[in-house]
């Protein structure tokens, strides 16, 4: 078998292990659609009018799983959504920079309409509500009308009187939307739980969790070593853009901007730049070997410090994990830009 066909097999195998995650978090859903909605849990008194309206998502969180939600008290909209932006921007930077964008769509495409009855949606597995109140939709994100976001503006006079539900309902617009394009989800469940969390005292633990390296700009490298270098002793390195709906093809074509190395000809440790040309965007980085006899020990360097290990003892084994740049600059000041 020689190099490129022992590569592709190696890349295959990785692949299905890491796309495995992805279907566990998509089991469910049951078919592309581009419409999608916020609701919200409303009371009444007695005379009709409303008492109290929280977005769903957060009464969902408490009621149901016991979240405990953040103090809001003091905090502007914009404040709160950064603070949820940088739990899930720890957790999967690409997802992060996707709903980014979809929350700056979601500020300038909306429509707030009066004196209207908004329908419900049936995207949203309600299980309960208290007496005396209802699950009553405050937002439809139309892709039947030009990707319009429809908001119900009777019911956001009282709505929006919580900065909570000002950054919740963004949030949850921007999420659902991400995850109607990338993953073809049609119910809301999953983004509705992940909304709860970021806002909550909760880790964001519904987004895949990727191992993860937040970089400076500075020089980094990728030192391999070998106790015991031989002829049949490679490593491969590849860098590719992250995305979530990244193809196995698109693996296939990075192999050619791979490096590879034949350790025996290097010695007994080598180094290799790691370029980090990739527009603040994250990198999915891919280690891996095969031929191995001996253990084969990959670090990565930060001005000249350690800030990764990986070790490989067995052919195909490999590591992956994603290289994004802190959460502050430009981001953050995208984030502080929005008009919600």
């Amino acid at each position: 078998m020689n190099y490129l066909m022992k590569l592709n097999c190696i890349l295959l195998t990785a692949f299905s292990l890491v796309t495995g995650t992805f279907a566990a978090q998509s089991a469910f859903a049951r078919g592309a659609d581009g419409s999608g909605g916020g609701g919200t849990h409303t009371c009444y008194n007695a005379d009709g009018s409303i008492r109290s309206t929280l977005l769903y998502d957060f009464y969902e969180g408490q009621a149901l799983r016991h979240y405990k939600l953040i103090q809001a008290d003091h905090k502007t909209p914009l404040q709160l959504l950064d603070y949820a932006m940088r739990k899930i921007y720890s957790r999967d930077p690409a997802f992060a920079r996707s709903v980014l964008d979809q929350l700056q769509y979601y500020a300038e495409h909306r429509s707030v309409e009066w004196n209207k009855k908004f329908s419900t949606l049936p995207d949203a597995a309600i299980v309960f509500v208290d007496q005396g109140c209802e699950y009553r939709q405050i937002a439809q994100w139309r892709g039947d009308f030009d990707d319009t976001i429809f908001i119900d503006g009777n019911l956001n006079q009282v709505f929006s009187q919580n900065a909570l539900n000002i950054a919740g309902l963004a949030l949850h617009e921007a999420v659902y939307a991400v995850l109607r394009k990338q993953d073809k989800m049609t119910d809301s469940d999953f983004a509705r739980d992940v909304v709860a969390q970021a806002f909550s005292d909760q880790s964001v633990d519904r987004i895949t969790d990727w191992p993860k390296l937040t970089i400076n700009n500075a020089p980094h490298k990728i030192r391999i070593s070998s106790k015991n270098p031989r002829a049949s002793q490679s490593f491969f390195m590849i860098t590719t853009p992250w995305k979530k709906e990244t193809s196995a093809a698109s693996y296939y074509q990075s192999v050619l901007q791979s490096e590879t190395v034949d350790l025996s000809k290097k010695g007994p440790a080598i180094t290799l730049p790691l370029y980090l040309d990739f527009d603040a965007k994250p990198v999915l980085v891919w280690l891996g070997s095969y031929d191995i006899s001996g253990e084969v020990k990959a670090e990565v360097l930060e001005n000249e410090k350690v800030i990764y290990r990986a070790v490989f003892g067995r052919e195909g084994t490999q590591a992956v994990f994603v290289m994004a740049l802190p959460y502050d600059g430009d981001f953050q000041a995208r984030v502080n830009a929005l008009n919600i």
